[in-house]
């Protein structure tokens, strides 16, 4: 059986986009904790380093009415000893949720 060109870019096309999302899986984790010690670069979760994304999302939880509601923070509202939970991919910290309730 002879492949025609066309047919034989299709076939290569339609493997290249299901191996690409297979490659695009998010395997991230939620780590939750106090936070040890911080710097722009890095963040200590319970004795464990994390590297900070240069974008990372930063973010905190209140209470208001009964309900838990998501704020805007910023690097400023980090504290040694508070509760934060971290978004992690790789190694890399992309979101920081400031636990403030």
């Amino acid at each position: 059986m002879k492949l025609s060109k066309a047919r034989l870019i299709c076939i290569l096309l339609f493997i290249v986009a299901i191996s690409g999302f297979a490659l695009a899986s998010t395997e991230h984790v939620y780590i939750n904790g106090k936070i040890a010690k911080f710097s722009k670069e890095s963040i200590n979760i319970d004795d464990k380093d994390y590297r900070i994304a240069h974008n990372v999302k930063i973010v905190k939880h209140v209470r208001k009415g009964g309900s838990i509601y998501e704020e805007p923070a910023n690097f400023n509202e980090l504290a040694i000893g508070k509760k934060a939970s971290i978004k992690v991919l790789g190694g890399v910290v992309y979101e920081i949720i400031i636990e403030a309730y």
